[in-house]
C-alpha cells in the first residue's frame, strides 16, 4: 500500500468518529509571479516569490481536535485536544523535523500525536497512545 493510499484510509476511517475532526497538511513550495513567458514545459516569471503552504517544518500529515472530557475542575465540559498524525509506508522514515514536530507535540503541548503506518496505529493514537 502507498502512502497516499494509506492517508486516504486513514481520513475514511477516523472521518467517520464524531469526537474528531481532521485536516490535510500538505507542506509545498510554489513560485509566483509576473508570467511573463509559457509554453506546454515551461513557465517563466519575472519577479518570482516562493508561497510556502502549510504549518511548519515536520508538521504532522494530519491535524486535528479531539473532543475529550477532563476532570475534575471541568467535569462535564467538552475540551478540544490537538491531534497530530504523520502517516509513513511500510518503510517510510520520519525526518529530524517530523521527529522534533511530534516529540513537541505530544510532550510540551500533550497532544494526541504519532507515526501510523495503519489505520489501527492512526486509531490508537486519537486514543491516546503515543507512537514515535
Amino acid at each position: 500500500m502507498t502512502e497516499a493510499q494509506l492517508l486516504q484510509d486513514i481520513r475514511l476511517a477516523l472521518g467517520r468518529r464524531e469526537d474528531l475532526a481532521l485536516w490535510r497538511n500538505h507542506r509545498a513550495v510554489a513560485w509566483s509571479g509576473e508570467v511573463v513567458g509559457r509554453d506546454a514545459e515551461t513557465i517563466t516569471l519575472r519577479n518570482p516569490r516562493p508561497a510556502t503552504t502549510g504549518l511548519f517544518p515536520g508538521a504532522p500529515d494530519l491535524i486535528g481536535v479531539r473532543r475529550v472530557i477532563v476532570a475534575p475542575s471541568m467535569v462535564g465540559l467538552p475540551l478540544g485536544a490537538l491531534v497530530g498524525i504523520e502517516v509513513k509506508g511500510p518503510r517510510g522514515r520520519t525526518s529530524e523535523d517530523q521527529d522534533k514536530a511530534l516529540l513537541l507535540l505530544s510532550e510540551r503541548f500533550a497532544a494526541f500525536a504519532g507515526v501510523a503506518r495503519s489505520v489501527d496505529d492512526a486509531a490508537r493514537i486519537v486514543a491516546g497512545e503515543v507512537l514515535l
